[in-house]
């Protein structure tokens, strides 16, 4: 620490923090490697996750997911009636993904929900992650 500094230098910088909790995360859930299609395909056939995981591309990156509850929903609610849908998407949560040896980086990734009225609530009914 240097005369006239106003925090300690045993505190860690911001950084640091980040990826140590990232870490932690990881260890966590089980994310082996930095590969998030292949983490994404090992959750898919998880038990925790079976049945909420359905499409994976990898080639043009996509994935469709729902939970079993939103199903159930969907079948016993929407199923016979007529109901407008909403799909909302945004850019700002998922980085692109490093694809090649030359680094060269995907597309922007969205996060699409499509989302109804039920019983006076809105609730999602259906996400997808989306390079398109």
């Amino acid at each position: 620490m240097d005369y006239g500094d106003l925090k300690p230098p045993n505190l860690y910088e911001s950084c640091v923090l980040r990826k140590a909790k990232q870490q932690y995360m990881d260890k966590t859930l089980g994310v082996e490697g930095n590969d998030p299609i292949h983490s994404i395909i090992s959750l898919k056939h998880e038990v925790e996750h079976s049945g909420s995981i359905h499409n994976i591309g990898c080639d043009s990156f996509y994935i469709h997911y729902w939970l079993p509850i939103q199903e159930h929903i969907i079948k016993s609610k929407l199923y016979n009636s007529r109901k407008t849908i909403c799909v909302d998407a945004t850019g700002s949560l998922v980085l692109p993904i490093t694809r090649t040896k030359n680094k060269i980086q995907s597309a922007y990734i969205f996060l699409y929900k499509v989302i109804t009225e039920v019983d006076g609530k809105t609730i999602p009914i259906s996400q997808q992650l989306s390079k398109k």
